[in-house]
């Protein structure tokens, strides 16, 4: 009878100890400090400083809403415009088989550059899937500097 008093009590200082070092990692990783953190950084900095680099753009576009938050998107950033791709590491496995929440997340990424553009003052024209030999890219924007006007969104 005293070995099994000594077993469950030692189960439970063993299970408390569990906990407690749980408890602890979540809280070192922010688990508990809902909206900061590095994830929530994008955010705070809308809207971009940089508003005449195309660079802005892609700071709307990575805050798309994107399939199980994998954000699977690629930007090449140039001076006249922007490369968007799918980046195929990011790929969620047997829960997306054809790779559709995939793309309509790169979808979503583009189209909140686009409604960004107007309002930083950017003319923004898609050309999607410019090139048959590169797959894995989405769509080419080519941009102009124009007057900025704030979107109907």
């Amino acid at each position: 009878m005293n070995n099994r008093r000594r077993i469950v009590a030692g189960a439970g200082v063993a299970a408390a100890a569990v906990v407690a070092a749980g408890a602890w990692c979540a809280a070192h990783q922010g688990v508990f400090a809902a909206g900061t953190g590095p994830a929530y950084e994008p955010w705070s900095r809308w809207p971009p400083a940089e508003r005449a680099s195309p660079l802005a753009l892609v700071h709307a576009a990575i805050l798309a809403a994107s399939p199980h938050n994998t954000q699977p998107w690629l930007f090449r950033v140039g001076d006249t415009g922007i490369e968007l791709g799918v980046d195929a590491g990011r790929h969620i496995g047997t829960i997306d088989p054809l790779r559709r929440e995939q793309w309509m997340g790169v979808g979503c990424a583009l189209e909140n550059l686009l409604v960004a553009a107007p309002a930083l003052g950017w003319n923004a024209t898609v050309a999607l899937v410019p090139d048959a030999a590169a797959p894995a890219l989405a769509a080419r924007i080519t941009l102009s500097r124009a007057d900025a006007r704030p979107h109907p969104l």
